[in-house]
C-alpha cells in the first residue's frame, strides 16, 4: 500500500520506456497501465485472459497518453508455454526491449472464498 502511494505520488521517469503488465485488463493491472501512461511510458503490452480490450478500455488508456503505443495480447499466464510464447513473439515484436515487468495477474479460487464465510 504505502509503496504504491509513494511511487504514484512522485513523477516517474518513464518517457521512452516499455512495459509489460500481466492481468492488465482490469483491477490493479489496469490502474497500473493508466498510471504508467499518464507518466509518459512509450509502449505498453497488456497480457490478460480476455480476447481483447473493450473499446471503452482502449479509449480510457489512450486518453492517459495519446502518444503512447498500446498493445494487447491474450495470454493465460498460468500456462508456462503461453508466457514463453508471449514473451518470444509479442514482447519482442511489439516492444523490442522490456524495461518494466508488472506481474498483476491473479487467480481466485472460489472454494477458498466459501471457507471464509
Amino acid at each position: 500500500g504505502a509503496h504504491l502511494l509513494y511511487i504514484f505520488s512522485t513523477p516517474m521517469l518513464l518517457k521512452g520506456k516499455t512495459a509489460i503488465i500481466t492481468g492488465g485488463a482490469s483491477g490493479i493491472g489496469f490502474a497500473t497501465a493508466e498510471e504508467f501512461l499518464k507518466n509518459g511510458i512509450s509502449k505498453i503490452l497488456i497480457l490478460d485472459l480476455c480476447e481483447n480490450l473493450s473499446a471503452d478500455q482502449e479509449s480510457q488508456l489512450k486518453t492517459c497518453n495519446p502518444n503512447a503505443t498500446i498493445f494487447y495480447s491474450k495470454c493465460d499466464v498460468s500456462v508456462k508455454s503461453n508466457v514463453a510464447k508471449s514473451f518470444r513473439q509479442d514482447a519482442v515484436k511489439f516492444l523490442g526491449t522490456i524495461d518494466i515487468l508488472v506481474n498483476s495477474a491473479g487467480i481466485l479460487n472460489e472454494t477458498i472464498l466459501h471457507k471464509l464465510k
